[in-house]
C-alpha cells in the first residue's frame, strides 16, 4: 500500500498550531510525534514508550533520543525542513550520551537505556526509508 507524502501531511495541520503555541522545536516535534507518528509504530517496543518516557528527565538519554526521532519525522515535510538539523544535532548528542553511559551496568540494564537504543534504531531506519521515498517521489 503506497501513501503519498502530500496526503499524509495534508492531515497534519496540528504542527502549524503547535508552532504558534510553542517556539521550542523539541516540544513541537515531540508533541507531533506522540499524536501522529507513535500510533503508526505501535507494537514491538513502542507500546511502552509513552510510559517510560513520562518518567524521564528532559536531559535523559531517552528524552534526547525521542527529540531526535520526533524532529526527524517532522523534518520530512518540506515546510518543516528546519527540524532536520535539530534532529541530527540531537541524534549526535544521544550517541555521545549512550557511549558515555555504556560502561555503567546499572544504566545499560535500565528500561530507558534500552528504549533509547530502540528509538535510535527507528531513527536510522526511518532516515534510510525516507531517503528512498524522497528519491522516488522527487
Amino acid at each position: 500500500m503506497s501513501v503519498r507524502r502530500e496526503a499524509v501531511w495534508q492531515e497534519c495541520s496540528e504542527l502549524s498550531l503547535l508552532s504558534a503555541l510553542s517556539p521550542d522545536l523539541g516540544q513541537q516535534a515531540t508533541c507531533y510525534f506522540f499524536v501522529n507518528v507513535h500510533p503508526l509504530i505501535m507494537g514491538y517496543y513502542a507500546d511502552d514508550l509513552p510510559n517510560i518516557y513520562s518518567r524521564e528527565m528532559p536531559t535523559s538519554i531517552l528524552s534526547i533520543a525521542i527529540l531526535a526521532l520526533s524532529a526527524s519525522f517532522t523534518s520530512l515535510h518540506p515546510q518543516y525542513s528546519r527540524f532536520k538539523s535539530y534532529a541530527l544535532c540531537k541524534y549526535a548528542e544521544c550517541l555521545r550520551l549512550l557511549r558515555e553511559a555504556a560502561s555503567d551496568p546499572l544504566i545499560v540494564e535500565s528500561d530507558s537505556f534500552l528504549m533509547a537504543i530502540n528509538v535510535l534504531g527507528t531513527y536510522e531506519v526511518g532516515h534510510y526509508f525516507a531517503s528512498m521515498v524522497m528519491e522516488r517521489t522527487g
